[in-house]
C-alpha cells in the first residue's frame, strides 16, 4: 500500500470516528433538554402536527444518519480500494446500488416510524372507547379491568332504575 491510501483510510476513518461521536453527543443533548410532553400545553395546532412531528424522533434521525454513514462509508470504501485496471463502471453500479440500498433502508426507517404512531394513536383511541364501555356498563368486573390495565379511574356506575311495587305506584299502575 502505498503512503497516500493509507493517509485516505486513517482520514476516513477519522471523519467516521468524528461524525459518530458527534451524533452521540448531539442526540444526547437533545434528550436532556427536551420537554417532558406533561409540561407542554397541547393546544389544537399542536395535536393536528402531532401526526407529523411524533415520527421525526430522536431514533429515527439516529438511524438516517447511521444509514448515511454507512452508505457513503461502503461507497467511499468502493472508490478507494479500486482497481485501476478494471473499468470504473463497476464501482460506479456498485455506488449506485448502494445509495438505492440506503434510500430504500431510510424510506423504510420512515414508513416504520410512522406505523407506530399510528399504532399508539389508534390504541389509545381505541382505550377511549373501552373507557366509555365501562362507564355506560355499569359492570364492576369491566370497571376494576380497566382500573388495572389503563390506569383510568372511572367515575361511579350510572343509576338504574328498577321495576319495584313502589315504583309501579308512583306512576300510576
Amino acid at each position: 500500500m502505498d503512503k497516500r491510501r493509507v493517509m485516505m483510510v486513517v482520514g476516513g476513518l477519522g471523519l467516521l470516528f468524528i461524525c459518530c461521536s458527534g451524533l452521540s453527543i448531539v442526540g444526547g443533548a437533545i434528550a436532556w433538554f427536551s420537554l417532558s410532553p406533561e409540561s407542554v400545553p397541547v393546544t389544537e395546532e399542536a395535536a393536528a402536527g402531532a401526526a407529523i412531528s411524533g415520527v421525526w424522533g430522536v431514533g429515527l434521525v439516529m438511524s438516517l444518519f447511521a444509514l448515511a454513514i454507512g452508505g457513503g462509508s461502503a461507497v467511499l470504501g468502493i472508490w478507494v480500494g479500486r482497481d485501476q485496471s478494471r473499468p470504473a463502471v463497476f464501482s460506479l453500479a456498485m455506488s449506485v446500488l448502494i445509495l438505492s440500498a440506503v434510500i430504500a433502508g431510510g424510506f423504510q426507517s420512515y414508513l416504520d416510524a410512522e406505523e407506530a404512531v399510528q399504532k399508539r394513536q389508534e390504541l389509545k383511541r381505541m382505550m377511549g372507547m373501552v373507557v366509555e364501555i365501562a362507564e355506560a356498563s355499569g359492570d364492576p368486573e369491566l370497571i376494576e379491568l380497566v382500573k388495572e390495565e389503563a390506569g383510568v379511574e372511572i367515575s361511579a356506575a350510572p343509576e338504574v332504575e328498577e321495576d319495584t311495587p313502589e315504583a309501579a305506584d308512583e306512576q300510576g299502575e
